[in-house]
């Protein structure tokens, strides 16, 4: 089991974005733009409305929405893909790697679990506080 944000903050650290999509662009190139026109015509606000399967137009032919079952399987075929490019990339330091594997990853599942079951309480106030202060 892998993490790929994780994954690639260790691959390169200096990487802004680690979404799913910018990984796969770098690490998984035969697979990059798998999402665009999803991510284009998708509001991932309200995924609970797209539909299972592509909506074509009847009298176009074109692609009018798309549906969960391509993307979603797209999803889950470049989070395997892109483990499987990032693993060795981190392993040829392996101080790094026992880092990812002993320390960073079981303490994101840790926090997954706790996070899960109990939830985070948040200081509403401090976090505006914060968010004004990094704005300025």
């Amino acid at each position: 089991m892998h993490d790929t944000q994780l994954m690639l903050a260790f691959a390169d650290e200096n990487m802004m974005d680690k979404m799913l999509a910018t990984g796969v662009r770098v690490y998984v190139p035969e697979m990059s733009g798998y999402s665009d026109e999803f991510d284009r015509m998708i509001n991932k606000d309200d995924m609970m409305s797209v539909p299972p399967d592509d909506v074509i137009d009847p009298l176009t032919g074109e692609l009018t929405m798309p549906g969960m079952k391509n993307y979603g399987g797209g999803d889950v075929d470049a989070t395997y893909r892109l483990a499987k490019a990032l693993d060795p990339i981190l392993r040829r330091d392996q101080k790094q790697y026992q880092c990812y594997r002993k320390i960073q990853f079981p303490a994101l599942l840790t926090f997954a679990r706790v996070a899960e079951r109990y939830g985070i309480m948040i200081d509403q106030d401090h976090l505006d506080a914060l968010g004004v202060e990094i704005a300025r």
